[in-house]
């Protein structure tokens, strides 16, 4: 073993003498890069010089066993001993200056931990520190003692030891044997800073892990002091104690080696416990290997670039990239920036491993797009936000489900197990938000689901070729601020159906062979197969705006605010533009970096120098432009759009009672409607579990009754300290039968044939956002004789005039049901004093005082329509105590 030792010290001076040359201590990473990538012999000698150091260390401890085993400890002087006992810390001081000259993060990370260590020496700590290390980042003096002073020093303790100059040549051939197989099957790596796991040399890592547990970090000098005092005491210790020395030093080295395995495998990002076989079952990150051979191929110097002051190998092969914007082009960041993988590789194998082929996927967001530097601090927000986590509707599936007590959840409720709701929403839901990884590049589509940043921010080309014939030089897809109305689509198009709505169509169910039969462009095919009709399209769609025109980049990406459900994140509101007041204004000089950034890409050096400011968030709108009359001008944030945010007309507000009403509550004038669902549990179906990507047994199986169009109910709903009557919609009127309640197999074709006494029953109604604004908005005879304006469904409502006074009933449509004899449809019954069940605690149904009162002006209108006798409904309090005897017989 000390033959081999001694020859693992010339292999390692050998070739740090043949490295050296192109080694620069100023810019260490960045010129071993360099090696990588051009130069075969360098990879083979930086390899051939690392495993040489890790040898040296494994052979020298196996040559104390042997002196130890064999007692040859007490032959040499004392003088000589001492010398081959601080060879030991010589030895490990000599690899682990070699493993800071890497100068990557793993290396920056070993000498603050040393560095640290060694401050805490008392009296002489920092001096000690100074002299070994050096000050600040500079790794001059650690390169001096690494090429020159250690080397220097345990070679000439090896030759006193060795007694001679030189090992033998069998000994040497080994070693360089031994050497080159691991290098070849293991070679070194820089650590490109994008792993979060960053660990120190395998010999260095229980000691980080000691520091761990240590409250104190100066007491770990005890052990170095006991185990080199007890080495150095050996020769002079009688056999009993030699002995039971040479036992103590062999449990103390099982149980640092053991604690460095442990280290090694359990301990992840910051040092948190991990296992290794656990982890996220899916990741953007394309997969890695434990053994990456070292390669053959190298690249011309000159066609290695260097970005951001790094090399990168990727733009050896694609050095003709078009399409990006000068801040995101290959000259300005490169590839590694967003597509991670391994810039240091020379080969295609290697160079892809680790690589995210959709930037922006939320798992590996802050790697990405969250850089330092760069978007930093919007990833957390968006992380955070509703649409990446997807809390709102994971605690309201919970809670229709029975599995919490309320409505409202959290970021650390959101994380998905094995129980019925949890594997519903992982089968059903939970696709639709950012957090879903998309795996492979495409255009956002209405199939298309999740991919963080890039499901909004890239924007692909009409002609789109990636071929292996073309790696050189492609055209990417564009990476900008402008969202098309496209992307929203695929999500939004499901469940509340807005973007249905907002472009005029409504999922009628329609069969192939009805659609046949009807007028071309009356109906049309979603790319999921839907077959939805047309219907009046959002006043602000017909307009030529876009989702992005209304929604501003807090709403979308989330605040620190961490809001619970979709109205809480939403400020913007009509009366935002369509403006009574004064506004608050914005300089352009004033604008947040971000807002600021946003109109620097949209509009240059024609930026606008004001902008309106949303009060309750705060946030500039960056297309909302005052005008000289007080309005503002609404500017496309997606094409060449201008138009007047005209103020509300008069007969908005004049009217009394009408305070509490929301804008939407009369100018939103229909909202998809769903009043029969049943989800069942089949224990016999196969479901993808879309967290996991993979498939398992047992799948939830939903039973639908077509949906349909209608006028939305009006309820009230609490925000920010105020109650305001906003439009709802049948959320949840449905039965669910879960794993509990054994069900047949194979499962009948209707629903009714599963209904039973284990079904759990839900009415719920939901607040709407169904973005169907109309200019004209609904007619007073609507909003106040209409059924289903109220929560009782459809039916026919009447009244009549008993005793002198006037009573309300109402026929429904619908059959009573089961469960809690409302109709089908129904939220709330006809003034039956009962609160609509919904699915927020801020929300409830209008109640028996708010629907008489809504009921009386329906009356009168049969009579009196506004257009003819619009002084009745001013003073309609008045009007009332001069009621005439026949209106209350009529």
């Amino acid at each position: 073993m000390g033959v081999l030792a001694w020859a693992s010290v010339l292999v390692a001076a050998a070739t740090g003498v043949a490295l050296a040359s192109g080694y620069d201590v100023a810019r260490p990473a960045q010129s071993i890069a360099l090696l990588e990538l051009t130069s075969l012999s360098g990879r083979v000698l930086r390899a051939l010089h690392a495993w040489s150091s890790h040898l040296l260390i494994v052979l020298v401890l196996l040559h104390a066993v042997e002196h130890l085993a064999s007692a040859t400890v007490r032959k040499p002087s004392q003088g000589v001993w001492l010398r081959v006992v601080a060879l030991v810390p010589g030895v490990l001081l000599l690899a682990l200056t070699g493993f800071m000259l890497k100068g990557d993060a793993e290396g920056q990370l070993a000498r603050q931990i040393l560095s640290g260590l060694l401050d805490r020496i008392p009296l002489v700590g920092k001096a000690t520190t100074a002299a070994l290390l050096g000050i600040g980042d500079d790794l001059q003096i650690v390169y001096v003692h690494h090429v020159a002073t250690l080397t220097v020093a345990v070679a000439l303790v090896a030759i006193e030891h060795a007694r001679r100059l030189w090992p033998t040549a069998g000994g040497v051939a080994g070693a360089i044997a031994a050497t080159l197989v691991l290098g070849w099957l293991a070679p070194p790596a820089l650590h490109t800073g994008v792993d979060p796991i960053i660990k120190g040399p395998w010999y260095f890592v229980g000691l980080q892990e000691l520091l761990h547990w240590l409250s104190q970090p100066s007491w770990i000098w005890l052990l170095p002091a006991l185990l080199l005092g007890a080495l150095a005491a050996m020769p002079k210790l009688g056999k009993p104690a030699y002995r039971t020395t040479c036992w103590a030093l062999s449990i103390l080295l099982a149980a640092y080696a053991a604690l460095s395995l442990f280290a090694g495998i359990f301990r992840g990002a910051g040092w948190e416990l991990r296992l290794p076989w656990g982890g996220p079952p899916r990741s953007s990150l394309s997969a890695s290997t434990a053994i990456e051979p070292l390669p053959f191929a190298s690249f011309d110097a000159s066609k290695v670039p260097l970005v951001q002051g790094r090399p990168e190998g990727c733009i050896g092969c694609h050095f003709e990239v078009t399409g990006l914007s000068p801040s995101h082009s290959t000259e300005a960041l490169g590839c590694f920036s967003c597509h991670l993988g391994n810039p240091l590789a020379a080969d295609a194998e290697r160079a892809h491993r680790g690589m995210v082929r959709v930037p922006g996927n939320l798992d590996t967001a802050a790697q990405s797009c969250g850089r330092a530097g760069c978007h930093d601090a919007i990833v957390p927000r968006v992380q955070g936000s509703l649409m990446g986590t997807a809390r709102g509707l994971i605690a309201v599936d919970r809670w229709a489900f029975g599995a919490q007590p309320s409505q409202d959840g959290s970021d650390a409720a959101a994380q998905l197990g094995s129980s019925p709701a949890d594997t519903h929403l992982r089968q059903m839901c939970v696709s639709c938000h950012l957090g879903e990884i998309k795996e492979k590049p495409a255009p956002t589509s209405e199939l298309s689901r999740g991919g963080g940043c890039a499901a909004c921010h890239a924007s692909y080309p009409k002609q789109r070729s990636y071929s292996k014939d073309r790696i050189s030089g492609f055209e990417h897809p564009a990476v900008s601020v402008k969202v098309s109305e496209e992307t929203c689509f695929g999500c939004h198009s499901r469940s509340g159906r807005i973007s249905l709505g907002y472009a005029g169509w409504w999922d009628s169910a329609l069969t192939e062979t009805e659609a046949a039969k009807l007028p071309a462009g009356s109906w049309r095919k979603l790319e999921d197969g839907r077959l939805v009709s047309k219907a009046t399209d959002d006043a602000h769609h017909a307009k030529g705006m876009t989702c992005v025109d209304c929604h501003t980049a807090e709403e979308a990406m989330g605040t620190a605010r961490r809001p619970l459900h979709e109205e809480q994140a939403t400020h913007v509101r009509c009366e935002t533009c369509h403006r009574e007041t004064p506004a608050k204004l914005a300089a352009l000089a004033a604008l947040p970096a971000e807002a600021s950034a946003i109109v620097r890409l949209r509009y240059g050096e024609k930026a606008p120098a004001k902008y309106l400011v949303e009060e309750a968030s705060g946030e500039a709108l960056t297309n909302a432009v005052p005008r000289e009359d007080g309005t503002f001008e609404i500017l496309g944030k997606n094409k060449e759009l201008r138009l007047i945010a005209k103020p509300p007309a008069p007969a908005c507000r004049q009217l009394p009672g009408h305070a509490r009403l929301s804008c939407r509550s009369c100018h939103e004038t229909w909202v998809t409607q769903c009043v029969a669902c049943h989800t069942q549990w089949d224990p016999k179906g196969i479901r993808r579990d879309i967290p996991t990507g993979h498939e398992e047994r047992g799948a939830w199986v939903e039973f639908d009754a077509p949906p349909r169009i209608g006028p939305p109910a009006l309820g009230v709903l609490e925000r920010g300290g105020r109650a305001e009557i906003v439009p709802f919609a049948p959320g949840m009127v449905l039965t669910l039968n879960g794993p509990e309640t054994n069900p047949p197999t194979p499962l009948p074709s209707a629903a009714k044939d599963l209904v039973g006494p284990g079904t759990r029953h839900l009415r719920a109604y939901a607040p709407a956002v169904p973005h169907t604004t109309t200019r004209q908005g609904l007619s007073c005879e609507t909003c106040h004789a209409d059924p289903q304006v109220l929560g009782y469904g459809r039916g026919k409502l009447t009244s009549k005039v008993e005793g002198g006074t006037r009573r309300w009933s109402f026929e429904s449509a619908y059959e009573t049901d089961r469960f809690d004899g409302k109709p089908a449809d129904a939220w709330i019954g006809l003034m039956d004093g009962s609160s609509g069940v919904t699915t927020r605690r801020e929300a409830r149904s209008l109640n028996k005082e708010e629907q008489l009162k809504v009921l009386t002006v329906g009356a009168c209108l049969g009579c009196h329509p506004p257009a003819k006798s619009g002084e009745l409904y001013l003073r309609f309090d008045e009007s009332l105590q001069r009621m005439r005897p026949e209106c209350l017989a009529r």
